[in-house]
């Protein structure tokens, strides 16, 4: 006996309009062998007001402060809690996502 099995498939075109940056934020984080605050800066200028929004927004700002120095506590491979949320704080700091 022979069983056929038919499959619907649907094929949707979808429209998707952004005004804007668009950042990618990539599941396993890339983070330098530097400090925190450089880590999310990322060589773009230092700018201080938009650098503590940024740490707001992302809700870093209690885990800056049981870090031992803070934004300046060094971190890179090896630090895995902070690596995902440093690096979307980053692309947040190089995209002005706000």
């Amino acid at each position: 006996m022979l069983c056929l099995t038919a499959h619907h498939h649907t094929h949707q075109i979808s429209w998707v309009v952004l005004q804007g940056w668009v950042a990618y934020v990539p599941q396993q984080a890339w983070i330098q062998n530097s400090t925190l605050k450089e880590n999310i800066i990322f060589g773009q200028e230092r700018r201080e007001t938009w650098y503590q929004h940024v740490v707001e927004a992302c809700a870093l700002q209690p885990d800056l402060e049981i870090l031992p120095a803070g934004d300046e506590t060094e971190i890179g491979e090896k630090v895995l809690a902070y690596d995902y949320m440093v690096c979307f704080s980053a692309q947040c700091y190089n995209v002005d996502c706000f």
